[in-house]
């Protein structure tokens, strides 16, 4: 199967990772990561060029990288690779992944101490090994060794968007390769949640006994449990696969969609009025339904039909169930998207094809905010470069007079609080969010001070990611969000939600707090290419999960609207 310049960038940098590992020439290491950096940005066709031989130059690919990229496209492998993964233990790479551990420490763990696995890691760590090793001590030992921990927490969760698509391929073989009439995804994926544990699916057919056992012939590995196909997918993602009559599969999908404190509530309001839930059918005096759809169930129970995204555990027992559900936001709500890199700074798409894609999606508006210079492993941009952005900016404004093109940054909010950027520099733009980058593990209290002084600067708009997560890769941080919402809230800052799937930040849980007190979400894609823009759909599906709607999202706000709600215009009102 040919391999795409992603995947040939993801090989190279694996390379690079290889190298440093065996204490390698530190230009050689370079210079495939930079051949993976370089890769990765390029557009298809200019990697077809590249591939071909043909072309101007690149700088920092010469005629032996060519070679290799050659033989990658060509052979779907290197054999540098595969003579490199020879020399380097298979448990390294999991080492890697504790946060807090690069290359050159796993080396020295490796070297100096024999580590070749995350369990003789926490052996040493347990017996203070790391405490005079060079280069450790006993606070990165006992931050190891946190790591650790939370790496056996994280082990058997998936991010949702990966269990999104396998779900997907899974309800094409159903449709298309077995006798199924009807098949859907349940459980935490269908409630939205970030991070899930599996697939789940329901399946109706009409002889479940008989139609299961060929089509569990269908999948390596399968087993068959009565009508249960379980399956070990691509990365031991677990799945399964539950078969039920059509008659029975409305309540099947309710069930299996959960979650288990929803469904023990919505069983206890039934029974409240004498009816009984049952694997089959409902139950009262005599009476029996099967309901045709979730909709008629939850009628039936004279409650509103929940939408799965809102049935999530709550501990308040069954008079919390809901009598009314708020209209909340929907993809065509949005007006305009925000948060778009481009080639300016770490994207792999030029200006313009990021703003003719946003006009293509019917934007009204499209933010662009390339980040800022003290992100130079992002190539932030220089005062000087921003203010050539507005240039082609102001140019593209002409060429594109149906979609608003506001010129903005990501600036990183520095150690104190203070942002990239001098004021005269943040007051020539039309917005600005504010992220933080770097120092992200501060303790609590200060982070909490440094993201406060942030939100008070009167040139920042909007807060962007506000913990800094990235799910399953990095622990996120732990400012009081309290605290900043309701600064937030004094000083008028908007919010993020990043719709980003590794990052879901600004966590849902806290939005209903943060429409108590009056702040704004902005729901933006944080995108660094054309597809990465598709990522606002999935950030809607987590964000409603706490209950947001079109009145509390900013970019829900038309432009004119959306432009007053700003710092900046304000403050010229003001003034």
């Amino acid at each position: 199967m040919a391999i795409d310049g992603t995947t040939a960038a993801e090989l190279l940098q694996r390379v690079a990772l290889y190298c440093e590992l065996l204490g390698e020439n530190p230009f050689k290491i370079r210079a495939y990561a930079n051949a993976s950096r370089i890769v990765k940005e390029m557009a298809p066709e200019d990697l077809a060029t590249l591939i071909r031989g043909e072309g101007p130059k690149i700088p920092g690919i010469g005629k032996g990288m060519l070679a290799d990229i050659q033989e990658l496209f060509a052979t779907d492998k290197l054999e540098l690779l595969e003579t490199l993964q020879t020399q380097v233990p298979e448990g390294l790479l999991e080492i890697l992944r504790i946060p807090g551990l690069g290359p050159r420490k796993v080396r020295t763990l490796w070297k100096e101490l024999g580590i070749t696995h995350p369990g003789e890691l926490e052996y040493a760590c347990q017996e203070n090994h790391l405490v005079t090793l060079s280069g450790f001590g006993p606070k990165s030992q006992h931050k190891i060794l946190e790591g650790l921990l939370w790496r056996k927490w994280i082990a058997g969760w998936f991010l949702r968007s990966k269990m999104e698509d396998a779900g997907t391929l899974i309800t094409a073989t159903l449709l298309n390769d077995s006798d199924a009439l009807q098949v859907e995804v349940a459980g935490e994926i269908r409630r939205s949640m970030e991070i899930v544990r599996g697939i789940t699916m329901v399946a109706s057919m009409e002889n479940p006994q008989k139609s299961l056992p060929p089509l569990a012939a269908k999948f390596p590995d399968a087993t068959l449990d009565k009508n249960i196909i379980r399956l070990q997918l691509k990365d031991s993602i677990p799945a399964e696969i539950h078969a039920v009559t059509p008659d029975l599969f409305p309540l099947a999908l309710w069930r299996l969609t959960g979650s288990k404190e929803h469904c023990r509530n919505v069983t206890a309001h039934a029974a409240d009025r004498g009816w009984d839930i049952g694997e089959t059918a409902l139950r009262r005096n005599g009476e029996v339904i099967k309901p045709a759809s979730e909709e008629e169930l939850y009628n039936i129970l004279d409650l509103p039909w929940i939408p799965p995204a809102l049935r999530e555990a709550d501990e308040h027992g069954p008079s919390v169930l809901p009598q009314e559900i708020p209209r909340l936001l929907r993809i065509d709500d949005l007006e305009g998207l925000l948060h778009v890199h481009t080639k300016w700074s770490d994207g792999a798409e030029t200006l313009e094809t990021m703003v003719g894609a946003a006009a293509e999606m019917g934007c009204s508006y499209i933010g662009i905010t390339d980040h800022s210079q003290s992100a130079f492993y992002a190539n932030g941009l220089t005062p000087d470069r921003l203010m050539r952005q507005a240039e082609e900016i102001e140019k593209l404004r002409k060429r594109y007079p149906k979609i608003e093109i506001w010129h903005g940054t990501e600036s990183d909010i520095l150690s104190d609080g203070s942002l990239d950027f001098p004021d005269e520099v943040l007051k020539s733009l039309d917005f600005v969010i504010g992220s933080i980058h770097s120092q992200l593990h501060m303790d609590s209290e200060v982070m909490t001070r440094r993201l406060i002084n942030a939100v008070n600067n009167p040139y920042m708009d909007i807060l962007g990611h506000p913990t800094g997560r990235l799910l399953l890769a990095r622990e996120t941080s732990t400012p009081d969000m309290e605290a900043i919402l309701k600064a937030a809230a004094e000083t008028g800052t908007i919010i993020e939600f990043n719709a980003n799937p590794y990052r879901q930040d600004l966590d849902w849980r806290w939005i209903p707090k943060a429409r108590q007190l009056g702040v704004l979400i902005s729901v933006n894609p944080d995108a660094h290419n054309v597809s990465g823009l598709t990522h606002i759909d999935y950030g809607i599906n987590t964000s409603i999960k706490g209950r947001l709607g079109p009145e509390g999202t900013f970019n829900a706000l038309k432009p004119e609207e959306a432009r007053k709600r700003l710092k900046r215009y304000r403050m010229k009102v003001a003034h």
